[in-house]
C-alpha cells in the first residue's frame, strides 16, 4: 500500500487549520487509506475483467478455421509471429 504524501500532507495541514484533535486527524487518514486501498483493487478486478473478457471465450468458426467465434463477434486467428508480436504488445498495454 503506498500512500498519496500530498493528502496526506493537506488532511494534517487542514486539520491543523481547523484545530481538529488528533484522534479525529487519525480517523480521517485512516478513512483515506481503506478507501484508496479499495479503489486500487476494484480499478485492478475490473482491469483483469477486461483482459480476461478480450483474451478468453473464443472458440474456433466452424465456417472457416482461419478465424475465432465468440457471440456475433469473429476475428483472426493469429499464428507465428503474429501472435507473439500481439502478445508483446498486449503485455506493454497492460503495463500502462
Amino acid at each position: 500500500m503506498q500512500i498519496s504524501w500530498r493528502v496526506a500532507f493537506l488532511i494534517v495541514a487542514a486539520a491543523g487549520a481547523m484545530h481538529l484533535s488528533l484522534w479525529k486527524v487519525l480517523v480521517v487518514l485512516v478513512g483515506y487509506l481503506g478507501f484508496e486501498q479499495l479503489d486500487r483493487r476494484l480499478s485492478q478486478r475490473e482491469k483483469e475483467k477486461a483482459i480476461h473478457d478480450v483474451m478468453c471465450g473464443w472458440k474456433v468458426s466452424a465456417e472457416d478455421p482461419e478465424y475465432e467465434d465468440k457471440g456475433e463477434v469473429s476475428r483472426v486467428r493469429l499464428t507465428g509471429s503474429d501472435q507473439v508480436i500481439t502478445a508483446r504488445v498486449a503485455e506493454i498495454l497492460t503495463r500502462i
